[in-house]
């Protein structure tokens, strides 16, 4: 869902991949349709999550107006996941939709539980090549001041491989046992945060570069200013709410995504502040 609202993760690839791929600007189009028709993919997963929801409570003799007027956050979160983890077809994601599909179509409930697991696998796994290639990328950029002073130390950090192998090594500790049930909801704020500055960045290329109409600094303007206010929010509610507990339930795990998720709200602010610099600086004549 993460992907299929707004993607920070996409902007990366598209600025660092695909654009050296196409002959042509236009053809970025392809890609654009492409991320319109995911957007819509997330909005009936949506839909799908929240029709399910309803079919467990009822089955569990419990209104959404109860669930939602328990007065303690804990003791809601414990009864939301005490309904819906009866249901494997709810909280395994190859159950959902073979139960989906299932319901709808009257598929093999046990076909279609193999199909969607090969399915995620394959995504799993090119997500993950993806997501070391564009750190190993990130890893580069961030050597670039060692090029003019350290030309042999830049050589060596910079190596594809041996950045490869860093990410790879950082990201081992994070991702082992169950720490990616607090990792996930982490890089979807962060991937979405990105996502923000994504925009910005267009925005202000708009307003400076093209000198757009009114109009067209309204269109993207507002849905950067938009993403970048709720995901500041949503993270600075996980770092208060999420991390601490997730720091007496696992303190490596915890203290590790708190720190980089601290890190990215800290650099957000201030990629926020240059924007602002940026968009008061006179705009240069033609």
């Amino acid at each position: 869902m993460a992907c299929g609202a707004l993607s920070g993760f996409h902007s990366l690839v598209g600025s660092g991949t695909s654009s050296k791929q196409l002959a042509n600007e236009t053809h970025g189009l392809v890609g654009y349709g492409g991320m319109l028709t995911e957007g819509f993919l997330s909005t009936m997963v949506i839909a799908l999550l929240g029709s399910f929801a309803f079919e467990a409570l009822t089955k569990a003799g419990l209104s959404l107006a109860q669930a939602q007027t328990l007065a303690d956050p804990a003791q809601a979160a414990a009864t939301w996941t005490s309904i819906l983890g009866k249901y494997k077809w709810f909280t395994i994601i190859p159950y959902s939709y073979a139960a989906a599909t299932n319901a709808v179509f009257g598929l093999p409930f046990e076909a279609m539980a193999v199909f969607a697991a090969l399915w995620i696998t394959g995504f799993a796994l090119t997500s993950l090549d993806t997501a070391t290639r564009l750190g190993r990328f990130a890893w580069q950029e961030l050597m670039t001041p060692l090029k003019d002073r350290a030309p042999s130390l830049y050589k060596v950090l910079a190596n594809r491989w041996l950045a490869s192998i860093i990410l790879v090594i950082i990201a081992l500790p994070l991702a082992w046992g169950a720490a990616w049930k607090v990792l996930w909801p982490a890089f979807a704020g962060m991937n979405q945060l990105l996502a923000s500055l994504a925009l910005m960045t267009v925005a202000l290329w708009a307003a400076k570069i093209q000198r757009t109409t009114a109009l067209g600094k309204g269109l993207t303007f507002t849905p950067a200013f938009f993403l970048w206010i709720t995901v500041t929010i949503a993270l600075g509610w996980y770092e208060a709410v999420v991390v601490p507990a997730t720091i007496v339930a696992n303190p490596v795990t915890g203290y590790a995504v708190g720190i980089i998720t601290g890190i990215g709200l800290i650099l957000n602010i201030m990629l926020l502040i240059d924007f602002l610099l940026a968009l008061r600086r006179p705009t240069a004549p033609s």
